[in-house]
């Protein structure tokens, strides 16, 4: 049996609602719940996403991104307050390498991450318009790419 608990981890503020809907209501404005996943077993952890970090300078200065972390959880206080130490993580699952995703990975050094191959590939190289938002340095390499 797996236990899945959600951790708050940033809020971006006032996000153009189209990036999310192809484009549909440009100029709507809402606020989007960074939130990471913690999956847990008698036999194993996982950290799905661990987010964009608490570095709120880091979001306004190479995204233009407004960050909250008021009221959130950071990755390591919130693996802690679940009785779960950094060492007991197996893996790190990134969804994708959005840098909101996984800029938190390095929170976890030396955890194996697991990725989907295409994803990885892609984010090594993608398209211009795609540039900023696989700003992370990849300096981790995954051990398992499916």
């Amino acid at each position: 049996m797996f236990e899945i608990y959600p951790l708050h981890v940033a809020t971006l503020k006032q996000v153009d609602k189209s990036v999310l809907t192809s484009l549909k209501d440009a100029g709507e404005k809402i606020d989007l719940n960074c939130i990471a996943w913690v999956i847990r077993s008698h036999k194993a952890v996982y950290v799905v996403d661990p987010g964009p970090g608490h570095d709120v300078m880091r979001a306004k200065n190479i995204h233009h991104r407004e960050m909250s972390i008021e009221g959130c959880t950071d990755l390591l206080r919130g693996l802690k307050n679940l009785g779960i130490m950094p060492s007991d993580v197996n893996a790190i699952i990134n969804t994708h390498l959005h840098w909101d995703h996984c800029i938190a990975n390095d929170s976890l050094p030396g955890i194996p991450v697991i990725v989907q191959r295409r994803e990885y590939e892609y984010a090594k190289a993608p398209l211009r318009r795609d540039d900023i938002l696989y700003e992370s340095s990849l300096s981790y390499s995954p051990v398992n790419i499916f």
